[in-house]
């Protein structure tokens, strides 16, 4: 039972991605010029954008930085993706991190004479992590650094091919209380090691005043009732009812400039009765790791079918607690708005509090030597314990680039202080620091799709 209702909460993934996606595409071309889109894949729809609009769509909106949508690459070119989600309005962040020891960059002080390092590609990830707990451990000679984050969406070297993309990026500039985040992988990856880590920048609850005896009777009628709430609700009614309709067309450019003003509008609404919480206050997420496997006709997850999902793709599943997937399993009345995890309890100690971290998975890359380029040959998950940095391991791990998190913290902190604040909700600064398929019915427990050589297919984390 768990399984199906694992499946069934990635395919739900997959169409808020499709959803998402195809908001911010035409919102994107509103100022770029027209071009030729080719629908394909149905109701998960991907749109095939013109190549002249992908290299020059940046330039074109006079923007320094990454466009506010990341174009997508093509299914052939992509070895895997991940796909995060969660409820409501707070901004939890996406990030791909690398690891690096002196052979394969870092700053690290070199050694007089050092132990020789065997290649990333070479490791066996279980010597990362801690027999005991699972947890991602590292030498004082490796070192994480971030790749693709919001602030830097677009991984390449120099202006060689695109590496990783974080298309979405939810409830910084653009508003959702159903958002979703995701990363792609290309074939064009460096091969060595990757860590998916989470971050809650900004948790957003509802202050206890606005449901209660002074205010909405429920959260049910807090949705209902609510002005703000409401304008999002019938924002995402229209975004849905249109995400089939043709990609870069003036009339669905205009719908989805009113869905993107209203979502905004509705989001600073509801953000005035907000707050931070407490540490003892955490959010829940779901997180879905597709590997793309080669085929003749290669999609990505959010236009297969549910056969294609089943047999043209590998997956491994993380979430924080069974009641992020299983409605029926939440016992304790979350809903992400006024009533957040307890992170003293069991169900509750991986949700994540504001400000906090978490490192969820580590993949290894490596060369397929058929084709020359990059595969995704081991992935582990890891038990997604919240912690302060998303650098640093804790217990004094990763000593390695101390002094590059101390620079980074201070260019963090620079770039938080002149934070751009957008209807009501904070933008995001940038840079920030360099710094299963179904079953998993208790925080903590990884299930993969398919087993890999070595690696059981479930594994208590």
């Amino acid at each position: 039972m768990d399984r199906h209702l694992q499946f069934s909460y990635q395919v739900q993934q997959n169409c808020r991605v499709a959803t998402e996606y195809s908001r911010s595409f035409s919102q994107t071309l509103e100022s770029a010029p027209r071009a030729h889109t080719t629908p394909v894949g149905g109701a998960g729809q991907q749109v095939n954008v013109d190549p002249w609009l992908q290299q020059h769509q940046q330039q074109s909106l006079g923007m320094p930085g990454d466009p506010p949508v990341a174009d997508v690459p093509q299914a052939g070119e992509c070895i895997g993706q991940v796909v995060l989600d969660w409820e409501f309005m707070h901004d939890l962040d996406l990030h791909l991190l690398k690891l690096n020891t002196p052979r394969t960059g870092g700053s690290g002080p070199a050694e007089p004479n050092p132990e020789p390092n065997p290649e990333p590609t070479e490791l066996d990830l279980a010597s990362l992590l801690d027999p005991a707990t699972g947890e991602l451990r590292l030498g004082n000679d490796q070192a994480l650094e971030t790749v693709v984050f919001y602030g830097s969406k677009t991984h390449r070297c120099r202006n060689g091919p695109v590496q990783a993309v974080l298309q979405l990026d939810r409830n910084a500039a653009v508003h959702s209380h159903k958002p979703v985040e995701n990363i792609y992988l290309t074939e064009n990856l460096v091969p060595g090691v990757y860590v998916v880590g989470m971050h809650n920048y900004s948790q957003r609850q509802l202050q206890d005043s606005v449901i209660g005896p002074t205010g909405y009777r429920s959260f049910e009628d807090f949705k209902k009732r609510d002005p703000g709430y409401q304008m999002m609700e019938k924002a995402v009614r229209d975004q849905n009812a249109h995400v089939n309709d043709e990609d870069g067309t003036p009339e669905k450019i205009a719908i989805m400039a009113r869905v993107d003003e209203k979502m905004a509008e509705g989001s600073g609404a509801i953000a005035q009765n907000c707050f931070a919480g407490n540490q003892k206050d955490g959010v829940h997420y779901g997180i879905t790791i597709w590997e793309y496997l080669r085929g003749a006709d290669a999609k990505h997850p959010q236009g297969a079918t549910l056969e294609e999902l089943q047999n043209t793709f590998r997956s491994e599943f993380f979430a924080t607690s069974s009641c992020v997937f299983n409605e029926g399993a939440n016992t304790t009345g979350y809903n992400g708005a006024n009533k957040l995890a307890d992170t003293q309890t069991e169900d509750g100690k991986l949700a994540l509090s504001n400000k906090k971290v978490a490192h969820v998975a580590v993949l290894k890359v490596s060369t397929d030597p058929n084709t020359g380029k990059s595969k995704i040959s081991e992935i582990r998950m890891l038990p997604g314990k919240p912690q302060e940095d998303m650098l640093s391991l804790g217990s004094g791990q990763g000593h390695f680039g101390g002094a590059a998190n101390a620079m980074n913290a201070f260019r963090s902190q620079q770039m938080r202080q002149n934070r751009v604040p957008t209807t009501g909700i904070g933008a995001e600064p940038a840079p920030e620091p360099t710094v299963q398929w179904p079953s998993m019915a208790v925080p903590g427990v990884a299930w993969s799709s398919t087993p890999r050589q070595g690696v059981p297919a479930q594994q208590s984390l």
